[in-house]
């Protein structure tokens, strides 16, 4: 089996590879730009945690609609509509603001998504009868089967888009982002 060279390289050089080959890197920046004390070597863009975690992100996106797709048969729904689903399928007459808190997605997003789900038959709203400012939302007969099939599939959805690390890797990962999320 012949393994792939450009594999073993480091995300800047097969970023920098790849590049057209008359843009190449300035040999000297700015003192302003150079080496960090806090990190100990000079910034780069590949190197830079929120970049990373940006484009982490975005692998983990495109993963989890391929996983989606490929494992459940669903090619409709977004990741967090995932989130809340499964969130209101595990906490039924949950208010707005426990979803808001507990899925972390801001109310203003969190409101224009339950309206396309009401819309789409998946879940339904309520007035708190115990309180007539807050709102209770439960899934429909519809948004439970969903809901369900979306948790039975949850953990195979997460190893497809794991896949290339260890179990032990990915713990730590899970870890390591819960630690920098301030959820561990």
């Amino acid at each position: 089996m012949v393994r792939d060279d450009s594999s073993m390289r480091t995300l800047s050089e097969r970023t920098e590879a790849g590049m057209n080959e008359n843009l190449r890197p300035v040999e000297k920046v700015d003192d302003a730009a150079k080496t960090s004390d806090f990190l100990g070597f000079e910034y780069q863009l590949h190197d830079n945690i929120g970049h990373l975690l940006r484009t982490a992100n975005q692998f983990a996106v495109a993963e989890f609609n391929k996983s989606l797709a490929n494992i459940v048969g669903i090619e409709d729904i977004t990741t967090t509509q995932f989130a809340t689903l499964t969130t209101i399928a595990r906490f039924p007459g949950i208010s707005f603001s426990e979803l808001s808190a507990f899925t972390s997605i801001d109310m203003p997003t969190l409101n224009a998504m339950i309206t396309r789900l009401i819309n789409r038959g998946l879940v339904t709203v309520e007035v708190n009868p115990g309180d007539k400012r807050s709102r209770r939302i439960n899934l429909t007969e519809d948004g439970k089967q969903l809901a369900s099939t979306l948790l039975e599939n949850g953990i195979r959805i997460g190893e497809f888009i794991s896949r290339n690390l260890t179990a032990a890797e990915t713990r730590r990962l899970i870890k390591l982002l819960k630690k920098f999320s301030q959820f561990g």
